[in-house]
């Protein structure tokens, strides 16, 4: 996530600033990225577990993985990324709105990105219009 100050936010305080989501829709599957987080720590110079994910994804600048309920993802599993991903938020700053809320709030930032032809990248490298479209449905899915 990436705190948002672009236009569509102009002349907000610090206080008013948000998170907002794009995305490069590099799909890594939670097992892999936690088995290759590990490797990497091990490494006689460690690395950072997005600093490692940076490498490993084409450059992409990761610091989040969002959670898909897919066919073969079952509900408890999907239950627990979702709280993985929201602890993760957590961590980055203040998430004190009700999640539903926040998503919905994210939803729309992202959808007038569309609308008003703004840029995905410009803040934090993160991806074009149709790598965010397809972020769409599951952000929808997670709310």
């Amino acid at each position: 996530h990436d705190p948002s100050s672009s236009s569509l936010s102009p002349g907000l305080s610090r206080h008013e600033q948000c998170y907002t989501t794009v995305t490069h829709f590099n799909v890594i599957h939670a097992k892999c990225h936690k088995e290759a987080s590990a490797a990497e720590r091990s490494l006689k110079q460690p690395k950072e577990e997005w600093e490692g994910a940076t490498l490993r994804n084409s450059q992409t600048k990761c610091n989040a993985l969002w959670p898909f309920w897919g066919a073969t993802v079952g509900e408890e599993a999907y239950a627990s990324a979702v709280e993985a991903y929201w602890a993760s938020a957590q961590s980055t700053g203040r998430v004190e709105s009700p999640r539903c809320r926040l998503l919905a709030h994210d939803l729309k930032l992202l959808l007038m990105r569309f609308a008003f032809e703004e840029s995905f990248s410009h803040y934090s490298k993160g991806g074009g219009r149709e790598s965010n479209m397809k972020l769409v449905p599951y952000v929808v899915q997670m709310a």
